[in-house]
């Protein structure tokens, strides 16, 4: 009986846990290494990739708003870093980008 209980209180902790955990994982691929975390948040899921290119660090995140989803990302480039970002809003999606250059943004 009081091993049932001690399994029973064991399990109850790792299912409560598990809404709030991190997950991780990494793989080898052709361009490099693949890199992908998601944790939970106060406002929703949280994701976000990291990948090597050939011209640099693919980094890119996407995660749950009030809104609806935000989305950007980053890359590096010859001319440096590029920025994007699109987000869902009530009338359809929002979409920006913005990118470093020698003179500026």
């Amino acid at each position: 009986m009081k091993k049932r209980l001690v399994l029973l209180l064991t399990l109850i902790l790792i299912v409560s846990s598990v809404s709030f955990a991190a997950t991780s994982s990494r793989r080898a691929t052709s361009g490099g290494w693949a890199v992908s975390s998601r944790r939970a948040t106060s406002g929703g899921w949280a994701v976000s990739s990291r990948r090597a290119t050939s011209g640099g660090w693919a980094v890119s995140s996407r995660r749950a708003t009030s809104g609806g989803w935000a989305v950007s990302s980053r890359r590096a480039t010859s001319g440096g870093w590029a920025v994007s970002s699109r987000r869902a809003t009530s009338g359809g999606w929002a979409v920006s980008s913005r990118r470093a250059t020698s003179g500026g943004w």
